[in-house]
């Protein structure tokens, strides 16, 4: 199904419109082949709908001590919020922004907290609305990156965390914001080198490079 957002009414020509925008995103590899669940024993590969990093306009991407965030968002009109990706890993050797073990000053790292500062184009106002959020891990989660892999770890920060299943390659985390207006998201994590339990180093930001938050044309 396709929807003119610009022209609700307009819908006599939705399937064709479909398969060409669906063959130029194909063609123009805004997609990326990905595993809806990463973790060993139920992979499923699909492709993934949040812009990647080929789509300049719509993805950011960061690299801060090695560790590379990757951030976009679409727009739900089913929930009329924005759903957004967020992409992390400690890159390897051969990846862009690669740093070696003694130039980064870890081996491995594990997130600690998060802090999200969403800006919002309210129609009448000078200024943007800008909300901030900060809180522990990412919805219970704390990552402990490899190169290569991440081991996800549930609990609480301060009492007791349990391993949980290994992710080969990135870390996916996905959430929603409200969709009421448009804006841009940007914010940092926090990692602790070494573990939360045995540190080897004192918590750094990592950057998550500002992303938009939009409507598109249409959606499907």
């Amino acid at each position: 199904f396709v929807e003119d957002l610009n022209d609700p009414t307009e819908g006599r020509d939705s399937l064709l419109r479909y398969f060409e925008e669906h063959a130029h995103r194909l063609h123009a590899q805004l997609y990326e082949v990905g595993d809806m669940s990463p973790v060993r024993g139920r992979e499923m590969m699909a492709l993934v709908r949040c812009p990647s990093t080929r789509d300049t306009l719509k993805c950011s991407r960061a690299v801060t001590r090695g560790v590379e965030i990757v951030a976009s968002a679409v727009y739900s009109p089913f929930m009329s919020m924005y759903v957004y990706s967020i992409r992390i890993k400690l890159l390897r050797p051969g990846d862009e922004g690669y740093m070696t073990p003694k130039e980064r000053g870890f081996d491995t790292c594990q997130l600690v907290s998060r802090h999200w500062r969403i800006s919002y184009d309210v129609p009448g106002r000078n200024q943007p609305r800008v909300e901030e959020v900060r809180g522990d891990g990412i919805i219970g989660k704390y990552p402990k990156l490899f190169e290569g892999h991440a081991n996800n770890y549930e609990g609480e920060r301060f009492g007791d965390l349990q391993p949980m299943e290994r992710v080969d390659g990135p870390f996916v985390y996905q959430s929603c914001t409200d969709g009421q207006f448009q804006g841009k998201m940007s914010g940092s994590l926090q990692f602790q080198p070494g573990s939360i339990i045995d540190a080897s180093g004192d918590v750094f930001d990592a950057e998550v490079k500002s992303f938009p938050l939009q409507y598109p044309d249409f959606y499907y």
